[in-house]
């Protein structure tokens, strides 16, 4: 599956709703970001 997401002005970026749901991301749930080479590994937090 490949996903595209803006980064809006005030620097907030939408997760796609096919993404949450397969997923099951919450809203209010807490996410890690790590650095990985050129990009940004998006992980929930337990």
């Amino acid at each position: 599956m490949s996903e595209t997401a803006v980064l809006f002005p005030k620097f907030q970026i939408t997760i796609p709703a096919t993404v949450r749901a397969d997923r099951g991301c919450k809203a209010g749930q807490v996410f890690a970001l790590i650095p990985k080479g050129t990009g940004i590994l998006l992980v929930p937090v337990p």
